[in-house]
C-alpha cells in the first residue's frame, strides 16, 4: 500500500478571460495506492486549492475553490509501460462577495491513459504519463449543464529512498480541457510544477506457512 502527499503549483489560463486574471496557486492533497496483484494496482489523488480572479476594470473579485481528483485502475504491461482507466472528478466552489454569489460546479466522468517508467539507476526513475478525459458537468441555482473534453500530461523524476521506503517525485504537469456549454465554449489551461512524497508499506506477508 502507499500513502502520501502531493502538490501542484499551477497557473490557470482561461479563454475567453473576460478581463480577469489569476495568480498561480498551490494545490495540495492526499495520495493513496494499493497493489493487489502482480500487475494490477489502484491509485487515487485529490488536490485542493484556491484561486482569486481580479480585473483592473471591474471591482468584483471572484474566489474559486478548486478540487481535482483522479482515481485509476492500473495494469502494468511490463516494467516500463502501464495503461490505466478510471474516474475523474473536478469541482469549483465560486464566490463573489460584491454580488452575493455562491455557486458550486461539478464535473465527473471517465478517463484513460498510459504511462512510461524508465530506470536511470537502482533508485532513480524518469516517468511520463498522458491521459484523456470526457466529463459531464452540472450546476444548480442557476441550473446549467455541459461537457468537458481534455487531456493531462506529466513528466517527472522519482527517487526511491530505501531506508524510509518513500518515493519523492518532482516534475511538471499540464492539463488542458474545453468546457462546451449552451452559452459558449471556454478553454482552460493548468500548468506548473509538481512535488510528492509517498510512503510504501505492506499489510501482510508473502510467506506461505
Amino acid at each position: 500500500m502507499s500513502l502520501g502527499l502531493s502538490s501542484w503549483y499551477a497557473w490557470w489560463d482561461v479563454s475567453p478571460a473576460g478581463g480577469y486574471s489569476t495568480d498561480p496557486k498551490p494545490l495540495l492533497g492526499p495520495v493513496f495506492g494499493v497493489d493487489f496483484a502482480e500487475r494490477w494496482s489502484l491509485t487515487s489523488v485529490l488536490l485542493i486549492g484556491t484561486y482569486h480572479a481580479e480585473s483592473d476594470s471591474n471591482p468584483d473579485e471572484y474566489t474559486y475553490r478548486r478540487y481535482d481528483s483522479d482515481s485509476a485502475l492500473n495494469y502494468s504491461l511490463n516494467r516500463y509501460f502501464k495503461v490505466f482507466a478510471g474516474f475523474k472528478y473536478m469541482r469549483y466552489d465560486t464566490t463573489c462577495d460584491q454580488q452575493g454569489l455562491d455557486v458550486k460546479q461539478i464535473s465527473y466522468g471517465p478517463g484513460i491513459g498510459a504511462g512510461l517508467t524508465l530506470p536511470l539507476s537502482d533508485s532513480l526513475f524518469a516517468i511520463a504519463n498522458v491521459s484523456v478525459m470526457y466529463l459531464f458537468g452540472l450546476q444548480r441555482d442557476p441550473w446549467a449543464d455541459w461537457v468537458e473534453v481534455g487531456y493531462n500530461t506529466a513528466l517527472g523524476l522519482a527517487c526511491y529512498i530505501t531506508p524510509i521506503a518513500t518515493t519523492i517525485t518532482a516534475g511538471v504537469r499540464y492539463q488542458n480541457f474545453e468546457t462546451r456549454a449552451a452559452d459558449g465554449d471556454t478553454k482552460h489551461k493548468f500548468y506548473g510544477v509538481t512535488l510528492s512524497a509517498v510512503w510504501h508499506f505492506s499489510t501482510g506477508t508473502s510467506d506461505v506457512e
